[in-house]
């Protein structure tokens, strides 16, 4: 299996960081190639989303997602669960 690792430095707040990732209905307006995002639930720590991706060339696809979060560590963890990939997390 193929991994990538990669490291960025970013010069923002962290909790700002924290707050853009999760407000993932805001997506379709930054991301390119997302034109929706459909939640199916959302509690104190967890959501489980879809996000519709329709690229140029390829044809719409659609990654499901649970995404559990921590404010207090400052975590988010995202565990892919149905899509096109075999297998994506990120942290």
């Amino acid at each position: 299996m193929k991994k990538s690792n990669q490291v960025i430095e970013l010069n923002h707040k962290a909790l700002d960081l924290y707050n853009i990732v999760l407000d993932i209905e805001s997506y379709p307006a930054y991301i390119p190639w997302c034109t929706q995002i459909e939640v199916l639930e959302k509690n104190g720590s967890k959501i489980i989303a879809n996000m519709i991706v329709d690229y140029k060339f390829f044809p719409t696809q659609k990654f499901v997602s649970n995404v559990s979060f921590n404010l207090k560590k400052q975590m988010i963890k995202t565990n892919y669960i149905e899509g096109p990939l075999r297998d994506l997390v990120t942290i």
